[in-house]
């Protein structure tokens, strides 16, 4: 996404987390005292569901170089509908920056930036 509504986007997250974690904090003793050892199977129970949920859409990219990521997205069932069905070097904005197309048209631009910063001369 666009730098310019990271943080929008990130203060929106943030919230909603601290929304559900002082929900489930707020009910986690009330709830302890009638269902006992039960509140910890209720809770596994959703994390086993959203993990078989979150499991289908998680490409494998083992041994696989970032640069290469492109084919393992558009081999993968769900994501392959929001790649381009062309060369990979025509997904390249005229920059050099990759992007990638969503159904509705719209594209996408990844910026990739270096973790490793240069080193300066002092």
């Amino acid at each position: 996404m666009p730098s310019e509504i990271r943080s929008a986007e990130q203060s929106i997250a943030l919230s909603v987390n601290m929304f559900f974690a002082f929900s489930i904090a707020q009910l986690f003793l009330p709830v302890l005292s009638p269902m006992k050892c039960g509140l910890f199977i209720f809770f596994a129970s959703f994390v086993a569901i959203m993990t078989s949920l979150f499991i289908p859409f998680l490409p494998e990219r083992k041994h696989v170089p970032i640069e290469e990521m492109y084919k393992v997205w558009k081999e993968h069932l769900f994501w392959r509908k929001f790649m381009p069905v062309d060369d990979h070097r025509a997904n390249v904005t005229s920059n050099g920056e990759p992007y990638f197309r969503h159904p509705t048209g719209r594209h996408f631009v990844l910026k990739l930036q270096s973790i490793v910063s240069p080193t300066r001369n002092m």
